[in-house]
């Protein structure tokens, strides 16, 4: 049972760290507020031995305490337990059994919950638990002998806790009589002890001669019955037998054995010189046997009983230009798991056998072909091992691939496109070892306009989808619809596409109003007509992007107006992603974060501009190189500061009577900043964002040429955005212009933070 406990102290606290930054006077509004508010507190829990008012005469109260950290969710196996060094300290002829909800520690206010404590988020109030204590109890196992009269016992020490039943739950034991027992209620004295009883079963042999006669030297017959218990000895030598004229007695088919089987058994008689047929088959993981897809001409079809038959190896009836496929080993099970026997010369059909037999063949091979539209006649019950062939569902295939009936590096071949959300599902993990590291590879006959269409919720790693090299692919590899979200993992790889297509968007088609999120992903070694890795065209669509996710330069990732890359965890690579914009000269927003700028500010420098002469900056927009991201290194080069705010205390107010402030230029720079308005006045741009990232405000605000000062009215003089109409903390970036021809300078930009008032 999760616990969440009311998180009006920690509010408290947090209340009053923001009211002391407020009103003091020496207050940092640049991060420093969000340090003081994210600084990680602890909160003590205390475990009593007992609750206080429960403790007999004479008996001690014990206490320890830990310190969890505040919003954790805990877990039992976090709190102490029996075997702590502490614990076992408290008590003796008992072991801590859990522990329960006791009082608050401050108010000393009594909890109401009686259950066992499973898990519990930590808030800011401290809390008293209290240990639950279960008693010793003893379960004895009786099994009995072949001696019916005498039991062999072993005994096992369980706790619980007093007062409720014991969960005594034995297994049925293959030969014995399901268990005779009663669970009781556990004493707390720990005199409680469960007996569970096996009696063996009293098991019958059926002895068939099939027209002959049988004897055990005391019954006689075509055929007779012989019981004895479980285990007990069989004697097979006093079996004797008479076979039917004609014929001549060989053994017993399975053979006869030395005690007495768990399952009453059927053994037949088997003669020589009788003829039964065989059947072949290719395997198929337990269910009925596949149609056989070797050649027949070398293969008998009949078998003499009592003569020992040598069953050839056959040959593959799939042609070596659709794949490679090699004989592994006849079988006697549709499932493969039992072979038949075989010495140096090869398989064979035992002397003993009797009855017509079924074979069944193992393959591996390279490919396994799979149509998941039906465009290539496809059925499970196929062999898979031809494009003429095909398995309708991965599922299937990953039979194949999980049971060995592939060679290395195998390859599973899609020849139409997979949109089931089964098939789909199934994908993830296709590329690790337990599936022989195989890989997604689309088919060189492939119809359908994609590969992967995503319909639904999917999430996909380890697994590499394969273009097929060589093979010119006129589809799409992947669409997600307007309702579909897809996550590529850790190990997901899309590589090796040829598309000469230029219709085709990119690998990737997001343009319908889905969801997208590389988180791992490795796209890598592709060649598209129309250069895209993911098209991004509808702002409604959502790319997000985090860890070891890595797209090769050579195919960018395409927005169109109003789309933009949000990076939702850190990035690990330092190249991820060549960035292409269709309205790039008008400074678009190509990179965001959900965490208010924090990522944005890491992991910008990770995206490449695929545009000339233009740079993504670390407000994740698109500007002139020349105006920003200038190498350091380059010692021509001169860096200035802009400037800074004046009569500036850090807040302004809502209703406007302090919501002006002043900005002035650096005495030296207003020269260089080269881009005027439509008046002749120099400018520089205001940009205002939120505490989640949102854009509030944006503007550019005319530079007095007098006393290099300009006037930022911060809340009412917003232009093409939502102005500011909310109090609350505000993030703030200064910046200005300059032209080519001042190109070896840079402008250190002026950040900022706000704090509007009502």
């Amino acid at each position: 049972m999760k616990k969440i406990f009311c998180l009006n102290k920690i509010f408290n606290v947090l209340i009053i760290i923001f009211c002391a930054c407020l009103f003091s006077c020496d207050t940092l509004w640049n991060g420093d507020l969000k340090e003081r508010l994210s600084l990680e507190t602890q909160t003590k829990i205390h475990f009593y031995s007992n609750k206080e008012e429960d403790l007999q005469s004479g008996e001690k109260l014990y206490m320890t305490e830990r310190s969890y950290r505040i919003g954790n969710t805990i877990s039992a196996k976090d709190m102490p337990g029996y075997d702590d060094s502490e614990i076992v300290k408290w008590t003796s002829g008992y072991r801590l059994g859990g522990w329960k909800y006791y009082r608050w520690t401050s108010s000393k206010e009594e909890i109401a919950d009686s259950s066992l404590i499973t898990s519990m988020t930590v808030t800011a109030d401290e809390v008293d638990l209290y240990a639950v204590w279960f008693a010793k109890y003893v379960v004895v196992y009786n099994y009995m002998t072949t001696d019916a009269a005498i039991y062999d016992d072993k005994s096992e020490v369980r706790y619980g806790e007093p007062g409720t039943m014991t969960d005594v739950n034995p297994p049925v034991i293959p030969g014995f009589e399901n268990p005779v027992f009663s669970n009781a209620t556990i004493a707390d004295d720990g005199t409680t002890e469960i007996t569970v009883t096996y009696d063996r079963k009293n098991i019958t042999v059926l002895l068939d001669t099939s027209g002959g006669t049988v004897s055990d030297g005391a019954n006689t017959g075509s055929n007779i019955n012989v019981s004895g218990l479980y285990g007990s000895a069989f004697d097979k030598d006093i079996i004797t037998v008479t076979p039917p004229s004609g014929l001549i007695f060989v053994g017993w088919s399975p053979a006869l054995p030395d005690t007495f089987p768990a399952e009453d058994t059927t053994y037949t008689a088997v003669y020589k010189g009788q003829e039964f047929a065989i059947d072949y088959y290719d395997y198929n993981f337990g269910g009925t046997g596949k149609t056989f897809s070797g050649s027949m001409t070398s293969l008998p079809h009949v078998y003499e009983t009592g003569t020992k038959l040598y069953i050839p190896s056959p040959v593959s009836g799939i042609s070596s230009a659709e794949n490679t496929v090699e004989f592994a080993g006849w079988y006697t099970d549709e499932a493969g798991t039992v072979p038949l026997d075989s010495d140096g010369s090869g398989y064979y059909i035992d002397v003993t056998t009797m009855g017509d037999v079924s074979l069944y063949a193992k393959w591996k091979a390279k490919y396994i072909y799979v149509d998941p539209t039906d465009s290539f006649n496809a059925d499970d019950s196929n062999n898979g091992f031809s494009s003429a062939t095909p398995l309708r569902t991965i599922a299937e295939a990953k039979k194949y691939l999980s049971q060995g009936a592939v060679l290395d590096s195998p390859i599973v071949k899609v020849l139409s496109e997979i949109s089931d959300n089964n098939d789909l599902t199934e994908l993830n993990g296709l590329t690790t070892d337990a599936y022989g590291n195989a890989i997604l590879q689309r088919a060189s006959n492939k119809t359908g306009n994609s590969l992967l269409r995503i319909n639904g919720v999917l999430s996909l790693s380890d697994i590499t989808i394969d273009g097929g090299l060589g093979y010119s692919a006129e589809d799409t590899p992947v669409v997600v619809s307007n309702v579909g979200e897809l996550t590529l993992g850790s190990g997901a790889v899309i590589q090796n596409f040829n598309i000469s297509n230029n219709s085709v968007k990119g690998l990737i088609d997001l343009s319908y109003g889905g969801s997208l999120s590389l988180n791992g992903a490795d796209i890598k070694g592709n060649s598209i007509a129309s250069g895209y890795s993911v098209y991004h065209s509808d702002s409604t669509s959502i790319l997000n992007m985090s860890g070891a996710t890595q797209i090769d330069v050579s195919t960018p990732v395409y927005l169109d107006s109003g789309c933009k890359i949000t990076v939702t965890g850190e990035l690990t690579n330092d190249s991820v992603a060549k960035v292409y914009s269709t309205v790039y000269t008008s400074s678009p927003q190509v990179l965001d974060d959900n965490t208010g700028g924090t990522l944005l500010q890491t992991n910008y420098n990770k995206f490449i501009s695929a545009h000339d002469d233009y740079t993504i900056a670390n407000d994740g927009r698109l500007y002139p190189a020349a105006r920003l991201e200038i190498d350091f290194s380059n010692p021509d080069i001169k860096v200035y500061e802009l400037g800074s705010l004046v009569n500036y205390t850090g807040s302004v107010n809502l209703s406007g009577s302090n919501s002006t402030v002043e900005f002035a230029v650096n005495d030296g720079i207003y020269d260089y900043i080269t881009e005027p308005d439509v008046t002749g006045q120099k400018v520089i741009y205001v940009s205002i964002k939120d505490d989640s990232g949102n854009l509030k405000f944006i503007n550019k605000v005319n530079i007095d040429g007098s006393t290099k000062k300009a006037t930022l009215d911060l809340i009412h003089s917003a232009s093409g955005s939502s102005d500011i109409t909310n109090s609350g903390i505000y993030h703030g970036i200064i910046y200005t212009n300059a032209t080519s021809s001042h190109g070896d300078i840079y402008f250190e930009r002026v950040y900022f933070d706000i704090l509007v008032l009502p």
